[in-house]
Formats: C-alpha cells, structure tokens, sequence
C-alpha cells in the first residue's frame, strides 16, 4: 500500500456485505473523499461566529442610527453566510467517512453510519479521469473516480493532494483500470456527486 496512506480497517458492516455477496477474504479499506467530508464546517462556523462582533456593537455601542443598522446588517449576512455554509458538511459527518474495502472478488463502498454498496469488480461500471477544473482565475487538474452504482446512481471519489491521488491510482490499479486516468479536459455536466 502507499506510505502514509488513508488505510482502515474494515468494519462489521462491510464484512457482513462482502460475505452476502459472496466476495471472498477481505484485503484492505481507504478513506476516501476525506477533505471533503470537511469542506464549510470550518468556514461555516467562522462566518456564523463572525456574525457577533457586528451585533455587540450594534447592541453595547451608542451610534447614529445608520451606523447600528449597517452593523446589525453586517451581523445578518454573516450569520445567514455562515448557516448556509453548514448544511451539506453537516449531513456528509452524520453519515460517517467514506471507505471503500477491498475483497477478492469485490469493493464494499461505505458511509460508516449512512448507505453501503457491494460493488464485484467484474459488473460494476468505473471510470479513472482526470479533467480541468476552473477556479481562483486558472484551470487545474483534477482526478476523480467514478462509480455506478447498483441504483444506477453515480457517485464519484475525489482527490486532493498527492496521498489521495496515490490512493485512486490504487483504486483504478484494483478494478483492473490503468494508473495513469484517462483525460476528459474540462469538466463534465452535470457534476457527478461526491460519495
């Protein structure tokens, strides 16, 4: 496995899955889309915390009353910035990390306390890609592997960081896929959930 990898080890219900889907003897689980489970918890909680300031000033200070609404305005578009920021964050730690185990003959893909796929090798439909990702004024490359899933829903793990792309190359490595992801250019639509 890579040095400094995301490695886990399996858990009761990914073994139980395995098992029932007949995958054989369990080889290793990663941690997968880690940096994004993460994403606007902290910049959500910032902004919601830097709604007070504008709102004790408002409240302790004695000011011209344009002065107390533009701060009590500055208070609400913090608190209301910051709130809209927490939701999906919120909902992705609730349901757990995300792993993926690895059988024989098989992937389990999990959220510890939320859905959990069993994935054989042979019929599921991946994809290993790379494309350009526009942000902060530049395009830059981003991998991704993609994974329909037995609902016909696709999701997609998501690398950020030289770890994380070690970690899909071995992803693609396992699924018979080659190291290197086939290039797509820029970004396709719609954009494919994150597991």
């Amino acid at each position: 496995m890579n040095e400094g990898s995301s490695e886990r080890n399996s858990t009761a219900r990914a073994d139980q899955a395995a098992s029932d889907a007949r995958f054989g003897a369990w080889e290793c689980s990663l941690q997968v889309n880690g940096h994004r489970d993460k994403d606007g918890l902290l910049i959500g909680a910032v902004l919601f915390l830097a709604a007070w300031p504008p709102f004790g000033v408002f409240l302790i200070l004695k000011m011209p009353l344009w002065a107390q609404v533009l701060s009590g305005a500055a208070g609400i578009i913090f608190l209301c910035w910051g709130l809209a920021h927490v939701p999906k964050p919120y909902r992705k730690w609730r349901s757990g990390q995300a792993l993926i185990h690895f059988f024989e003959d098989g992937a389990v893909l999990e959220r510890t306390r939320g859905r959990i796929f069993a994935l054989p090798y042979d019929s599921t439909a991946v994809e290993y890609v790379t494309w350009q990702e526009w942000s902060d004024a530049e395009y830059y490359p981003r991998t991704h592997f993609l994974i329909t899933l037995s609902d016909d829903q696709m999701v997609m793990l998501d690398a950020l960081g030289e770890r994380e792309l070690q970690d899909l190359a071995f992803i693609a490595r396992r699924w018979g896929l080659p190291a290197e992801p086939r290039a797509l250019g820029n970004e396709p639509f719609p954009a494919r959930q994150l597991w």
